[in-house]
């Protein structure tokens, strides 16, 4: 808007207004006259200086109390409005400034300011995009498209494919990048773990019951919590039907007696072949299967060690009695394939191979009773009805094993008496 200057017949002008450019060491003013004569006058930063013939030729032109109106020429967007009264021909400045409007709320800034993302605000304006929470200490420019966040868009009633730079406190940026911890809820700026789909400050990922640290020990998981191998075991593992340690790995289940049965698979292969249990007891451990399931009377170190153990020897009563059935009946196959042939020589060497491995198997046995004996371990087999067929298993293969051998002599006969 043009501003009005009104000049009286004492060629003393009261008041005008202009624009002044504070970057700008000099401002041209240009003066219309009512007839539309360009009058200038020349304005110093430090005062005013008024042109007196030209200031004269305004106050003839307006001795009829006619306004004159003045445009200033300004190539500054950050404008300042400057009054000057003259009192008893003296010359006196006024700058007004320009009202600071907060780039949120629109309202004038009074005080203390926030200057942030090309705008200003008031301290209590400038707020986190997200969460509304105060973050003029330290926040973090953001740059979001409001199409893929609907419910800011609708709030701040932009359009859609529209990006806009907005600030974030420190949680909530770290949390829109997914780098939030899952124990302690807070940014995670270093190294971090990542596991059942969060991440973990490193001195954070540790067992929920007794906060033991996860180095080089493995974790286990049960309903979006971690624990450590002692606390899950005691807490929420299966326990295997046979050695009635904690299953933590893969595991084999059936229906029997009325309930769901869990084992370790060596385990159940071990029982469904040879019908054997391997329990603490039989590997020298004084644990019983309730202080074992109850976890009573019972150290971490403890429970790893009779879990060891346990797996060790399982696993080697697997392996052997597996490979000794195999190469046993490897044995009796090519027994009776050299029959068949005729081959009395290579008969006799299979034959005497299997007698050797049915002879290491009744030495194990005589080894394991002195065991039991030394120990004072009372091993009586007429308790246990699987074990009471071996008291006439040996009488039985001797008796097969002699069979053999003497279909074995008479093959020349039968092969005599066929051509015949």
């Amino acid at each position: 808007m043009p501003t009005t200057a009104t000049a009286t017949n004492n060629n003393n002008i009261s008041s005008y207004n202009k624009t002044k450019n504070s970057n700008s060491r000099h401002d041209q003013t240009n003066v219309k006259s009512k007839n539309g004569n360009i009058l200038s006058t020349t304005q110093d930063i430090s005062g005013l200086t008024i042109n007196p013939n030209k200031a004269n030729q305004i106050a003839t032109n307006n001795s009829n109390n006619n306004n004159t109106s003045i445009n200033t020429i300004n190539n500054s967007s950050n404008t300042k409005s400057i009054n000057i009264d003259e009192t008893n021909n003296n010359s006196q400045l006024v700058v007004k400034k320009q009202p600071k409007i907060c780039g949120k709320c629109g309202k004038q800034i009074i005080g203390t300011l926030v200057r942030a993302m090309d705008s200003i605000y008031h301290i209590e304006c400038f707020t986190c995009y997200d969460c509304g929470k105060g973050c003029s200490n330290k926040f973090f420019a953001t740059d979001i498209s409001l199409n893929k966040d609907s419910e800011n868009k609708d709030k701040d009633n932009q359009p859609d494919n529209v990006t806009i730079q907005v600030p974030l406190c420190e949680y909530d940026y770290f949390k829109r990048i997914d780098l939030i911890c899952a124990t302690c809820d807070k940014a995670i700026r270093g190294s971090y773990i990542t596991a059942i789909g969060r991440k973990y400050h490193p001195e954070h990922f540790f067992c929920e019951v007794c906060h033991k640290l996860f180095e080089q020990e493995d974790y286990y998981e049960y309903n979006d919590s971690i624990y450590c191998h002692f606390h899950y075991s005691q807490l929420y593992a299966a326990h295997c039907e046979s050695c009635h340690s904690a299953i933590l790995k893969q595991y084999v289940e059936m229906y029997r007696g009325g309930r769901e049965q869990q084992w370790h698979p060596e385990c159940f292969m071990v029982h469904k072949f040879w019908g054997i249990s391997i329990t603490s007891d039989c590997i020298g451990l004084n644990y019983d299967k309730k202080s074992i399931e109850n976890y009573e009377q019972i150290s971490p170190d403890q429970l790893f060690e009779v879990e060891k153990k346990l797996e060790r020897t399982i696993m080697t009563i697997w392996l052997s009695l597996s490979e000794f059935e195999e190469s046993c009946a490897s044995c009796i196959s090519e027994m009776l394939h050299s029959a068949s042939t005729g081959n009395k020589l290579n008969g006799l060497l299979v034959t005497g191979k299997l007698v050797l491995k049915i002879e290491c198997l009744f030495k194990s046995i005589d080894t394991l009773n002195e065991f039991a004996s030394s120990a004072r371990i009372n091993l009586d087999y007429s308790l246990t009805p699987k074990l009471r067929p071996l008291n006439k298993e040996p009488r039985s293969m001797s008796s097969k094993l002699m069979s053999y051998l003497s279909f074995l002599r008479d093959t020349d006969k039968q092969i005599f008496k066929r051509i015949i």
